[in-house]
């Protein structure tokens, strides 16, 4: 038979379909918790029954497959908490379309939702005007929003000179540091605000010839409530307040028109006690009329003229603590009940 005959006799032959020739296996790299969990039990349906697997063994694995499950969770959470503190943050990512098949690069979205789905987070970003879900882990690059943070500046600051200005004519208590950068030392401050200024995003009282910050500002008031005041006995009236701090402990004293120099422990304290001056009061069995306020060792105590005309002295800190339900040592400070039940 010559080849010629011999290759068409071939080229006649039925051809038998081998689809196996054609079939590739793809392995699968990704262990997870179920994985394990299916390769414990194999192992378990086929021990040998002459040889079984020893409890201990049983047990650790078992605890090994516990701890694995908890880095998951934990995993999982760490991831969610991540996801959420990027809405309103600009991000890059590359992923591919799972319906499409696609490539999808995105580059400087807006964040505007994180959605989960099973075990999946991801973010939403809206694109040629229609939201599209980015995988949270597709994250290459996340960075601020510029114009984001403007707005935010610029609604913070009309916030913040709203509240300012509404100051003026008031009467404030500030604590400032003033002096050279090497003699730094605090002091308290008292006075009408006369005017605003607004120094980038700091906003400056002005009273009188000084000047606080904003956030110095300790209380708010429609009058005169520390300086000046003739609600105490020690001196005509308060003409001042020193602070004086020496490494880590600051002290105040209350400053006298007849050069009276008193301590006090706590300013605010202090101020507080005079609201009471004048008015009625009762606490237990005190019952009178608060005539004025006096400082010892460090702590207000008011003078409350009983309707017999004696005076019972409360001490003011105390006063507040059991209004408050808690406990004091009497200066003020107040006390841990660690006492058994």
């Amino acid at each position: 038979m010559s080849d010629a005959a011999m290759w068409g006799n071939l080229g006649a032959m039925p051809q038998v379909e081998q689809s196996w020739a054609t079939t590739t296996r793809v392995p699968n790299n990704d262990l997870d918790r179920h994985a394990f969990l299916q390769l414990l039990m194999t192992q378990l349906q086929n021990q040998c029954p002459m040889n079984p697997m020893d409890d201990m063994d049983f047990a650790a694995q078992m605890a090994q497959f516990s701890a694995l499950e908890q880095m998951m969770n934990l995993n999982t959470t760490f991831e969610r908490t991540q996801a959420f503190g990027m809405i309103g943050k600009i991000i890059d990512a590359q992923f591919i379309n799972p319906v499409s098949g696609e490539w999808v690069d995105v580059e400087g979205e807006l964040v505007t939702a994180v959605t989960r789905r099973g075990d999946s987070v991801f973010l939403t970003v809206v694109r040629d005007g229609a939201p599209m879900d980015v995988p949270f882990d597709s994250i290459s690059q996340v960075s601020e929003d510029f114009f984001v943070s403007q707005q935010l500046d610029i609604i913070f600051n009309q916030v913040q000179g709203t509240r300012v200005q509404d100051m003026i004519g008031r009467y404030v208590q500030a604590v400032t540091v003033n002096g050279p950068q090497n003699a730094q030392r605090l002091e308290f401050i008292e006075g009408r605000v006369d005017s605003v200024k607004l120094n980038g995003h700091q906003a400056i009282l002005v009273i009188g010839n000084r000047e606080v910050f904003f956030n110095e500002v300790s209380s708010v008031a429609d009058n005169m409530r520390l300086i000046g005041s003739e609600a105490f006995t020690h001196g005509d009236y308060v003409t001042g307040v020193d602070i004086v701090r020496s490494g880590t402990t600051t002290r105040a004293y209350l400053l006298f028109n007849n050069d009276s120099r008193i301590h006090i422990n706590n300013i605010t304290l202090a101020t507080d006690s005079l609201n009471f001056v004048g008015l009625p009061f009762r606490d237990g069995p005190v019952s009178g009329i608060v005539e004025d306020v006096q400082i010892r060792a460090g702590v207000p105590f008011l003078n409350v003229r009983r309707e017999n005309g004696d005076i019972s002295q409360v001490n003011f800190a105390d006063y507040l603590a059991r209004r408050s339900g808690q406990a004091t040592d009497g200066n003020g400070n107040v006390v841990d009940d660690e006492s058994d039940d």
